[in-house]
């Protein structure tokens, strides 16, 4: 009778410290904060449940504005403009939580909705702003992303101006080439799969040209990174084109194209 008195007064130990040791938020797809600053268009740092947090954006990427090595990128001030504009310090918001809530650096990863109900990722990708960036598992708005970066695409707002139109379908377009870090990013803004196999990626200062593999099929809304140079890791969604460095850091424009040769975009 004794050991089972005291094993019960350990369980019931047991479950009021685990649920002392449980975020607050647990369970919850939802969190009531306050804008303390805007680090740049897709991060901020807010008051939440007593303490600072740094959010950053799911689904959007914007272009660098305070990165140490890259710095500030074409656009990324007037996305964290766009950004400190709807968000000034003091402002109440409410971060939506999707099913992976921190990255690995240890930000909150949210949905932010600002107060009259808009949410300020897809306000970046409507301006266009920002480009589409889809990290499973947090994939719950990815159809209204990917259609709100095609319409922004297709009226030429903001990055997009920059960019030549996809052909006919969207998919595959270079949304951003890193020439010092030796990094391209292609993301697929169309309403289906695209195959590259056979498509080549060029870089034109050099005439230096990389074909994508077999079997390399894009999914509407994903990300695809192709990295070259000594330092290339691989990992998901990257593919390495040599050990080499391609890019000439002066300026050298990129360019896709299809399997017959068609230019599918160009980059800037």
């Amino acid at each position: 009778m004794l050991l089972r008195r005291v094993a019960t007064c350990l369980t019931v130990l047991l479950v009021i410290l685990v649920a002392a040791f449980l975020p607050a938020h647990a369970g919850s797809a939802s969190l009531p904060a306050t804008v303390v600053r805007v680090v740049d268009g897709d991060t901020l740092v807010v008051q939440v449940e007593g303490r600072q947090e740094t959010v950053r954006l799911i689904g959007v990427d914007t272009p660098e504005t305070v990165h140490p090595t890259i710095g500030a990128q074409p656009g990324g001030p007037e996305a964290s403009a766009f950004t400190k504009h709807l968000l000034p310090a003091g402002t109440r918001v409410t971060l939506e939580l999707d099913v992976q809530q921190r990255d690995r650096y240890g930000r909150l990863l949210a949905y932010v909705y600002l107060p009259d109900g808009r949410m300020l990722n897809a306000e970046l990708l409507r301006a266009g702003l920002a480009h589409l960036l889809t990290i499973p598992p947090n994939v719950r708005y990815v159809d209204l992303f990917v259609r709100l970066q095609r319409e922004a695409r297709e009226a030429g707002r903001g990055l997009w101006g920059e960019v030549a139109p996809a052909i006919a379908g969207g998919g595959g377009l270079i949304v951003s080439v890193d020439l010092a870090g030796e990094e391209v990013v292609l993301v697929n803004d169309g309403d289906g799969p695209v195959d590259l196999s056979g498509w080549v990626l060029v870089s034109v200062a050099g005439n230096q040209r990389f074909t994508f593999p077999a079997g390399t099929v894009l999914e509407p809304g994903a990300r695809l990174v192709v990295r070259s140079g000594p330092s290339a890791s691989p990992g998901p969604g990257v593919l390495i084109w040599t050990s080499a460095n391609v890019w000439n850091n002066q300026g050298d424009p990129a360019e896709l194209r299809d399997a017959s040769g068609r230019l599918v975009a160009r980059y800037p």
